[in-house]
């Protein structure tokens, strides 16, 4: 972000740049909290919690965003055609303007760990409970068959398009 290479880790965030390594310490009520994403979207630094929610950098100083109460365990942060998309325990989210937040779907005890957003659809990957498919144009979620007890931790995108998956 900003040509600086950033690492989230309990407690705060580091950063390097020309050379030179700094970290910024989560507020108080987030520090015990693993940073799980760091994302720029629409020209801010949001730095995504296990705990303490959303909160944004801005010059070298975090901010808390104002979400919904249940969306302080977040997961993963995406981007699908300009709105942020939220992964929460059971829950995705998506905002075009951190204000205002849709769910997009439920997975019950889901436990989702990771998303993959692509034209057609999002990718739901969750802590052994295998992988969901959220259909955009059919606002429909798909279980895949033959996940169930997968972890899938992370998804990548060959130059081939091939889409690859970590479990």
């Amino acid at each position: 972000i900003n040509g600086e290479i950033y690492a989230g880790h309990i407690g705060g965030i580091s950063y390097f740049n020309q050379g030179v390594v700094k970290s910024i310490s989560l507020p108080t009520y987030a520090r015990q909290h693993p940073v799980t994403c760091i994302i720029e979207y629409n020209g801010r630094i949001l730095v995504a919690t296990n705990g303490g929610g959303l909160l944004e950098l801005k010059n070298g100083v975090f901010q808390k965003i104002n979400t919904r109460r249940n969306m302080e365990f977040i997961r993963d942060l995406k981007i699908h055609k300009n709105k942020l998309c939220i992964a929460t325990y059971e829950q995705v989210w998506v905002t075009e303007d951190l204000f205002l937040y849709d769910s997009l779907v439920m997975i019950p005890d889901g436990n989702i760990i990771s998303l993959f957003p692509s034209l057609n659809e999002l990718l739901i990957g969750t802590y052994m409970n295998g992988l969901f498919s959220y259909i955009w144009s059919e606002s429909r979620l798909v279980e895949i068959e033959n996940t169930l007890r997968l972890s899938i931790k992370q998804f990548a995108q060959a130059k081939s398009g091939v889409i690859l998956i970590a479990t």
